[in-house]
Order: structure tokens, then C-alpha cells, then sequence
């Protein structure tokens, strides 16, 4: 790390590509006149695009490899490339995307040489994914030599950081926002249109899921508990709003069970359409058996709607406040969402209340909170 004391750290932060999540997060930092370059190393990453720029505004950014993926850069010119990048800049303080790269990984040994900080960027938690004792060895070696700081989603990754070797010191929270006007402004907009609903195809009444169709996210029990809340009398609809190679066995599934004309599927929507598929909807559910975080929760509570969520969600005990903005359920106890569908739709709770207590908690996770969190971590340790 520098021994130069400074009030105005240089940061460089590094990720594979930039989605609209991370460029409304730059956007903050340089309304805040944070000293950032954004580097992205190329169009697209494992499904990931880069966002559409819009309104970049103030914003230091580099593409390194515009119009390419990740897996079809030759690692050597990655490297070469990105270096360049590093010795012009001369960053005091370097976050970086995770551990699995070995650009990434050399990044951050470019910075252990030329006394920077080297922060590691995560959400991932200790109940993520099955833990191997022999590779979480290895991961505490990689990240106890190579970072001397985490800027992490929640307490969950915060725990996990600290078992690989961060100390408690210097993990900071707060990675995982989203442009929370993007979602009220949007939502506030659908909800004063009358004839939105019907233009979209949307029923009366629906509870939405938003995300992948994998078998992480759960979505075989979901629809068995929607079914056995319909038979119990319950009215709702269920959109389910993604893309992925589930979707025959959802159609299939949703058949099976008889609740064809109670559920939608649709394709997956722009980043544009979002907020008013969230702000028409009674609540959103994420049911996952394993999220790292759950951005699109995030994206429900700034849409000011309640949230259903999973206890294998990371953003679980920070976001979804029990009886304030919505419920948290075992993941794998199908009956007990079904309680919880019927509870949120026969009046024994006041969902408005719930949607404005989700905008309420969301206000602290915010791309300005995330810039605040940003320049906290870099000026406490460089």
C-alpha cells in the first residue's frame, strides 16, 4: 500500500464488462468527483453484456476489447493490454473482480509491486455453492497474498471474506445496488397509466419472479406452491419474466399442474422494460437455492413493491425485513410459500405499507451509497 497520505485516492476498478448496474454506480462516483477509471475488459462475459451507454457523463472509462467476449481474448494481450493501462495510470488503489482470473490475479500482484491497495470485489458467501476443504485452501492462500481489502455485497460475504484471510478491518459493505430512480421513476410511471396493464399483457393481479430459467433459482417449487395456493383459494396470477434452458420443463410443469391460465411466461425484458413489469405487480418472489445476492430484489424494493424471498438469498438479512417489507422462507419448504402467497393476498397484511417500507430500506443501498463505500475503502487503505 502507499505510504502517501492523500485525500483523493486515484482509484482504477476493474471488471469484466460493464453492465447497467455498474455504470449507474461510475456515474455516482463521478457525481461525487470520485478520481476513478473504470476499466472494463471487454463487451461480454459469461451471459453478461456491457450496458447500454446512454448518458455517460463525467465517467473514466476504458473498453479494452469492445465487441469481444472474455473467452475469446488471448490471455497474454489481455494482460499486456491491461497493464499498459496500469502503469499509465498509477493507481494508489485497485479493485478487483474476484480471484478465478489470472489477469485478474496478476492485477493484483501488479499492485502488491508498486504499493497500492489491492481490493477484493465480491458477494459470494460461504453457502453459495458446496465448499471443498482442499480448494478453500488454496482460495485462503490467493486472497490472504493478494488483497488487503473486500468491498462486499452484504454480512454474508463479509463473514466469508474474513475466513479467507481479510481481516474484519478492512472489508467494507455495500457492493450490490442498482439505479434505484431508474426502478421508482419507472414504476411510479406505469402505475399512473391505466391502459399500460392491458398494452403489456399483464393480468390484474400477479406476483412476478424476474431472472434465469436454472436450476439454482428454484422455480419447479415455486409453481408447485403457486398451484397448491390456487387450490386453497387463492386469486393471484404468477408471472415468471427470464430466459433460460428450464423454460420446456416450466411449460411442462405448469401443465402438469393445472394452473396453465393462472401462470405467464414471457421472454426476457430490456432493462427498459422492468420497472413497470415490477411496478404492476402485488409483490416479487426469489426463491432461489443459491444466489449470491439477488440484485433483482434490490430492484423490486426500489420499484417500492414487497418482496418473498429465500433464506439461500445473500441479500436476505440486509433487505427483507420480516413483517415490514416481506418474508423470508426456507428455500426448500414449498408449503410455506404457498402460507405466505395466500397471506399476501387474503388482506391480513397491508401490501402498500410493505412496498413503501421496501422503498424506505432501499434508500441505504443505493449507487451513491455504493460511491460513498468505494472512496471509504480507498482512503482507508492507501
Amino acid at each position: 500500500m502507499s505510504d502517501e497520505a492523500s485525500d483523493t485516492p486515484r482509484i482504477v476498478l476493474i471488471s469484466y464488462c460493464m453492465s447497467a448496474y455498474q455504470w449507474a454506480r461510475a456515474r455516482a462516483a463521478a457525481k461525487r468527483q470520485i478520481e476513478c477509471t473504470f476499466i472494463e475488459l471487454c463487451s461480454e462475459y459469461e451471459g453478461w453484456k456491457a450496458g447500454d451507454v446512454r448518458d455517460p457523463g463525467a465517467v473514466r472509462h476504458i473498453c479494452l476489447f469492445p465487441r469481444r467476449t472474455f473467452q475469446e481474448l488471448n490471455k497474454r494481450q489481455l494482460w499486456a493490454s491491461l497493464q499498459r493501462e496500469l502503469e499509465r495510470l498509477r493507481p494508489n488503489a485497485v479493485f478487483l473482480p474476484g480471484y478465478d482470473s489470472s489477469c485478474v490475479r496478476k492485477a493484483a500482484r501488479w499492485a502488491k509491486v508498486h504499493a497500492a491497495a489491492s481490493v477484493l470485489c465480491m458477494d459470494t458467501w460461504a453457502e453459495t455453492w458446496k465448499r471443498y476443504r482442499a480448494k478453500e485452501f488454496v482460495k485462503r492462500l490467493i486472497v490472504k497474498r493478494s488483497f488487503d481489502a473486500a468491498f462486499v455485497a452484504g454480512e454474508r460475504a463479509a463473514h466469508y471474506a474474513e475466513t479467507l484471510g481479510i481481516p474484519r478491518h478492512c472489508i467494507w459493505r455495500g457492493w450490490d445496488v442498482v439505479d434505484n430512480d431508474h426502478f421508482a421513476a419507472g414504476a411510479k410511471a406505469a402505475r399512473a397509466d391505466p391502459g399500460l396493464r392491458g398494452n403489456l399483457g399483464l393480468p390484474d393481479n400477479y406476483a412476478i419472479y424476474l431472472g434465469r430459467f436454472v436450476p439454482q433459482k428454484n422455480l419447479p417449487t415455486l409453481i408447485q406452491a403457486f398451484a397448491d395456493y390456487r387450490r386453497r383459494g387463492g386469486a393471484m396470477n404468477l408471472v415468471l419474466v427470464g430466459y433460460g434452458p428450464m423454460r420446456d420443463q416450466l411449460e411442462a410443469t405448469i401443465g402438469t399442474l393445472g394452473v396453465r391460465d393462472a401462470v405467464q411466461l414471457r421472454p426476457k425484458a430490456t432493462y427498459d422494460e422492468l420497472p413497470a413489469l415490477y411496478g404492476l405487480a402485488e409483490y416479487a418472489i426469489l426463491p432461489s437455492v443459491s444466489e449470491t445476492w439477488g440484485l433483482v430484489v434490490n430492484e423490486a424494493m426500489a420499484a417500492g413493491v414487497p418482496v418473498l424471498v429465500s433464506d439461500r438469498c445473500g441479500c436476505a438479512p440486509e433487505l427483507c425485513r420480516t413483517g415490514v417489507n416481506g418474508f423470508v422462507f426456507p428455500h426448500s419448504d414449498a408449503v410455506r410459500l404457498t402460507d405466505l402467497m395466500l397471506r399476501m393476498s387474503d388482506g391480513s397484511v397491508d401490501l402498500g405499507a410493505l412496498g413503501e417500507a421496501s422503498t424506505s430500506i432501499i434508500s441505504g443501498w443505493s449507487p451513491d451509497t455504493w460511491a460513498q463505500s468505494l472512496l471509504d475503502c480507498a482512503a482507508g487503505m492507501v
